[in-house]
């Protein structure tokens, strides 16, 4: 009967095998020295083979103790086997095995730790140990940890936008202050916000958030707009209109989900947001401001084909949902959402405002 284990040492490991009987074809390993218990051979920083065994006592089941192994002969895979008080125990025919070990991928690069002007990088990867020939714990060569250079572009003067930080070098997201209004002009203050570099083939996308951008419940307001929500963006107001007004295109998303709660019922509008110069509109289509319906009407995928949103219709029981990217520059940002047709027990209605997000030069 043969059981093995495995033993690690700084460089490789090898197996160990428990000696009971005639051992397999595997690991041959032959003696008649009955306290004999386990043999290992390794390989030593010298690249040498070496042999080292742990002997014990079956009679008197004394301490297992290291006894003392050397002479590797390569010719006859044999280790001479000599006893802690030097006398000569025994030979040894093994068989050797090496670990295999190999690293996982790499991970990826973890973020610059700075936007511009030359910052450091870090990833890391893991050894794989051979779970068929054992080496559980030996390390694999080389480092497990690299680092390298990032973000070498120069930070002045600061981009007026994610796209222009797109030209001068910057490739992955991240959090970057920007100039909108030029550091030449110095009128207002540089402001941090996000960059998008993967969107729209990675052209750098400039992303301003605003504090009502969680998906909202409307409930007991019954006149025109008599619910109304102010979302307070994350740069000034300035600086946001000149973001919008340098780059080529913008969207903003929006969303409104109805059970009963109307957009337009009568000739009059019950839910509406607000463009930049405090006008309320109506319309949820993309970038068509003459336009007062939803993206279905457009589309001619509204619920009722004559209807101008799916939030015009009052069915029990029935929820539906008008929602599109506003991208009418000279409207935007979203400044306010406002609702009514709630107040009854039946109407309810959620809302969503998303972030503005710019991009490309004019």
């Amino acid at each position: 009967m043969e059981t093995s284990i495995w033993q690690c040492f700084s460089i490789h490991c090898l197996l160990i095998t428990k000696v009971s009987s005639i051992l397999s074809h595997e690991f041959q390993l032959r003696t008649t020295h009955t306290s004999l218990e386990s043999i290992l051979v390794y390989e030593n920083k010298s690249s040498s083979l070496e042999c080292s065994v742990l002997c014990a006592n079956k009679n008197n089941n004394e301490s297992k103790k290291e006894c003392i192994a050397y002479r590797f002969e390569t010719e006859y895979k044999r280790c001479q086997l000599f006893g802690s008080g030097g006398d000569k125990a025994d030979s040894l025919d093994v068989t050797a095995y090496r670990c295999i070990n190999v690293w996982h991928p790499w991970s990826e690069w973890s973020a610059c730790t700075v936007t511009c002007g030359g910052g450091k990088r870090r990833r890391s990867r893991q050894c794989e140990t051979d779970p068929n020939n054992g080496c559980l714990t030996v390390p694999c060569k080389e480092q497990s940890e690299d680092e390298g250079d990032c973000h070498k572009f120069s930070c002045n003067p600061i981009a007026h936008t994610c796209t222009e930080w797109k030209t001068r070098g910057l490739t992955v997201n991240a959090w970057a202050e920007i100039d909108p209004d030029g550091e030449e002009n110095g009128t207002f203050n540089p402001e941090i916000v996000f960059c998008d570099m993967t969107s729209h083939d990675g052209i750098g996308v400039t992303v301003i958030g605003h504090d009502q951008e969680n998906r909202q419940m409307v409930k007991g307001f019954e006149d025109t707009i008599s619910y109304k929500v102010v979302p307070n963006y994350n740069v000034t107001y300035q600086q946001m209109i000149t973001v919008i007004d340098i780059s080529a295109q913008c969207e903003q998303y929006i969303k409104w989900e109805c059970h009963n709660a109307l957009i337009h019922f009568r000739e009059k509008t019950y839910t509406a947001w607000f463009k930049r110069d405090g006008g309320a509109a109506s319309y949820f289509d993309g970038g068509n401001p003459d336009f007062i319906g939803c993206a279905c009407a457009v589309t001619k995928t509204c619920q009722v084909p004559s209807s101008l949103c799916n939030c015009d219709l009052q069915t029990p029981d029935a929820w539906y949902k008008d929602e599109g990217n506003l991208t009418y520059k000279d409207h935007l940002p979203i400044t306010a959402f406002g609702a009514g047709d709630t107040g009854l027990p039946d109407e309810v209605g959620y809302h969503t405002l998303g972030k503005l997000r710019c991009w490309g030069s004019v």
